[in-house]
């Protein structure tokens, strides 16, 4: 998916700071809990670019992703969506 950065900043139910990206046909995606963030807004983004690292942020205690696709204002289940990931290169 490529896309355009939308927002650099704390999302209203994320632990800052956060970024998201808005894709084509209404689709778009948000990351929180970035120690982070490498693009800024307007940033035209390409698949695979990194645009942030992972972090520890507000009440969490070790370093984690929040994760958020959306279609329009309806926030959807990210694993419906995305294709599976081998377990061979997530080792």
């Amino acid at each position: 998916m490529t896309g355009s950065t939308s927002r650099r900043r704390s999302a209203p139910r994320c632990s800052p700071p956060a970024t998201g990206s808005k894709h084509a046909d209404g689709w778009t995606t948000a990351y929180a809990h970035c120690e982070s963030i490498a693009v800024k807004r307007g940033d035209r983004v390409k698949r695979g670019q990194p645009i942030a690292r992972v972090g520890a942020t507000g009440a969490v205690s070790e370093p984690q992703l929040h994760f958020e696709l959306r279609r329009g204002t309806r926030a959807l289940d990210p694993q419906s969506y995305l294709p599976p990931v081998s377990t061979a290169a997530a080792g």
